[in-house]
């Protein structure tokens, strides 16, 4: 049982880091262009990472959070999880059309991923042990 839990939070620390990289990657670039006279072409059109990222992540979703939250049904993670995935696949439909709306919506969604990932390791670790004891966390 043991090496179960041990294996959940590592998907659950990878999928916090995927996210983490996600937000870090959609932030970042902006902020370079204000700062450094470098081309903005050559900033946004690294698609793949999008594409890499989409995969760590969800990947860790589908791997730490769903049969975690089959056990302790903690069933809004899982709506926190959707709507991070809802957003992060939305924002790969958007990469061509507005790099604005992608930033955002790809932020919006790791933040969500994030949030889902840290609740579950929360709740894992006994630090929520009623449903809606750790609600507002």
């Amino acid at each position: 049982m043991k090496d179960a839990i041990e294996d959940t939070k590592f998907w659950d620390k990878l999928g916090i880091c995927g996210s983490t990289l996600c937000l870090i990657h959609c932030i970042l670039p902006p902020i370079l262009m204000v700062f450094l006279p470098l081309n903005q072409s050559a900033l946004f059109e690294i698609e793949f990472i999008h594409d890499i990222l989409s995969i760590v992540v969800i990947g860790s979703v589908l791997i730490a959070l769903y049969p975690s939250c089959k056990k302790h049904e903690h069933f809004d993670i899982i709506g926190y999880a959707a709507l991070g995935i809802l957003f992060i696949v939305g924002a790969g439909f958007t990469y061509h059309f507005s790099i604005t709306t992608h930033t955002i919506l790809t932020s919006i969604g790791s933040i969500f991923l994030i949030i889902a990932h840290v609740r579950n390791i929360r709740i894992r670790h006994g630090n929520c042990k009623e449903k809606t004891s750790c609600s507002h966390t």
